[in-house]
């Protein structure tokens, strides 16, 4: 990847590939197993990222945010510049538009799915078991959890997730929908789910470094080849100038 901000080489850490769970974890179990507590007082994660689908790339650059994901920043490699704070969506240039979905969608979605583990005590979100459901296919099922949002949480409550640990708690899959600017019934008769592979520890605190995306079906699993991958790196730690979430001079506000 191209026209990253400087990042501080940090000590990291390959894990190898988990065992799945026999049972659901607690969501403090899940915590635990990805350092909460650390990702929280760090204060702010910057990372690389890059993210194709369809069979070509679809967005990359660095993306930054605080650990609530309140703010976010994202300097991409074709020269644009979103930045999400506090419910509010700017982009720079003025002129600037993202590829294959809207800014807000991107700024929202892919800091998301890698502070996913981080995110399930949040307020109005709501965590059940979600018994045993197939990853691969119908003969590899694994025990799940399931993620539900109250009304009016997020851009979009009517989102569902069922959540796949290994038998340490780790994150190593996440089926769902996508409900935004999408009807949630058209939405739920064709769910996708993300494997989260290639951990690393960064001060500490595990992250996924290789997602892949496939279609999934609630009682087959994974339904045709993949559909798209993401990579991230130069994962770092620590507080973010607050004036890195303030608009360029000229952005345009979504």
């Amino acid at each position: 990847m191209k026209n990253r901000l400087p990042i501080a080489l940090v000590s990291a850490v390959v894990l190898a590939a988990p065992a799945l769970a026999e049972t659901p974890p607690s969501v403090p179990a899940i915590e635990r197993a990805h350092r909460m507590a650390d990702y929280v007082e760090a204060g702010g994660v910057t990372a690389g990222f890059n993210v194709n689908f369809g069979g070509g790339p679809l967005i990359g650059g660095t993306m930054q945010f605080t650990p609530s994901l309140s703010h976010v920043r994202m300097d991409l490699d074709d020269g644009g510049v979103v930045i999400y704070r506090d419910g509010d969506v700017f982009v720079s240039p003025a002129d600037y538009t993202t590829k294959g979905y809207d800014a807000r969608f991107h700024v929202l979605t892919w800091p998301y799915f890698m502070a996913l583990p981080f995110k399930l005590s949040d307020p109005g979100v709501n965590v059940l078991p979600g018994g045993d459901l197939p990853i691969n296919d119908a003969d590899d099922t694994e025990p799940s959890l399931q993620v539900t949002f109250g009304d009016g949480v997020g851009d979009a409550p009517d989102d569902w997730y069922y959540l796949f640990t290994s038998d340490d708690a780790q994150l190593t899959a996440a089926a769902y929908i996508v409900t935004y600017n999408t009807d949630a019934a058209e939405a739920a008769q064709k769910p996708s789910i993300i494997r989260y592979g290639d951990y690393e520890l960064v001060d500490g605190v595990p992250f996924s470094t290789r997602w892949t995306f496939n279609f999934w079906n609630k009682q087959t699993g994974i339904d045709g080849e993949p559909k798209g991958e993401a990579e991230i790196d130069g994962i770092e730690l620590g507080p973010i100038d607050a004036a890195r979430f303030t608009p360029p001079v000229g952005a345009r506000k979504l």
